[in-house]
C-alpha cells in the first residue's frame, strides 16, 4: 500500500475524472511531487513495472500477414476471433528461428499446438476445428534463450464452416503432430506409440471422401 504522501505518484490518467479544483490540485499536487528526487523513482519504477506486465496483442485478420522479429525466448501473442463450427488454418512461416505455435481457448485453455521438426526455417501449419465461438489466441514462441534472432510470417490460410472431413483431416494431423513429439526415436517403445498414431492417422483420412 502506498503512504499517504506518494498517492500523487499514481498514473496521471487514473486521476482524470477529477473536475474544477479537485483536477488543480491534483496537478500542482503532481508537481511538487516530481520536484523530489526520490518521488521521481518511485513514479519510474511504479510506471515500469505497469508497462512489463502489459503485453500488446494484434488482431489476426484474413489476406493480412504480420510479420515480426522474435528474440530467443520470445513469446508473441496474436488474437484471433472465430464464430461456432469453424475450420481454422493458420500457418507461420520461420525465417532464421524456431517457433513453436500454440492455440488457446478464449477462457486460455490449450487447443492446439506445431511444432514441427523443420529447424529455423520453413512453415509452422495449424489445422483444427473450433466448435464454440469467442476470441482465441495465438501464440508463437522461441523455446531457447540462447538463439539468435530471426523474423516469422504468420497469416490465416482459411476460416470457414467446418465439414464432416475436415474433422477427420485434423484429428489426422494430431495423430501425426503427436507422433512427431512421441519422444526419443532409439526407444522401441517410443517407436511404437509413434507407430500407432501414425496408423491411426492413415485410417482418418481414409475416412474423407473424395470430390
Amino acid at each position: 500500500i502506498l503512504p499517504a504522501e506518494k498517492i500523487s505518484l499514481l498514473p496521471y490518467s487514473n486521476r482524470c475524472s477529477l473536475h474544477g479544483n479537485k483536477q488543480l490540485r491534483t496537478e500542482n499536487a503532481m508537481r511538487a511531487s516530481l520536484r523530489n528526487p526520490g518521488n521521481l523513482i518511485c513514479c519510474f519504477l511504479l510506471f515500469s513495472s505497469v508497462m512489463v506486465g502489459q503485453s500488446a496483442t494484434d488482431k489476426l485478420e484474413t489476406g493480412k500477414p504480420i510479420e515480426r522479429e522474435l528474440k530467443g525466448g520470445e513469446k508473441h501473442a496474436f488474437s484471433l476471433d472465430v464464430g461456432a463450427n469453424q475450420f481454422v488454418h493458420v500457418v507461420t512461416t520461420q525465417k532464421g528461428i524456431d517457433v513453436a505455435v500454440t492455440l488457446l481457448a478464449p477462457d486460455g485453455k490449450h487447443v492446439a499446438g506445431v511444432d514441427s521438426p523443420n529447424g529455423a526455417n520453413g512453415p509452422e501449419p495449424l489445422w483444427c476445428v473450433l466448435e464454440r465461438p469467442g476470441r482465441y489466441t495465438v501464440e508463437i514462441a522461441s523455446l531457447e534463450k540462447s538463439v539468435t534472432s530471426g523474423r516469422y510470417e504468420i497469416k490465416i490460410e482459411a476460416i470457414r464452416t467446418a465439414t464432416r472431413d475436415d474433422g477427420f483431416f485434423v484429428g489426422a494431423v494430431g495423430q501425426i503432430e503427436a507422433a512427431n513429439q512421441a519422444g526419443d526415436p532409439n526407444d522401441e517403445k517410443v517407436r511404437e506409440k509413434a507407430l500407432e498414431r501414425l496408423h491411426e492417422a492413415v485410417r482418418l483420412l481414409g475416412l474423407i471422401e473424395s470430390d
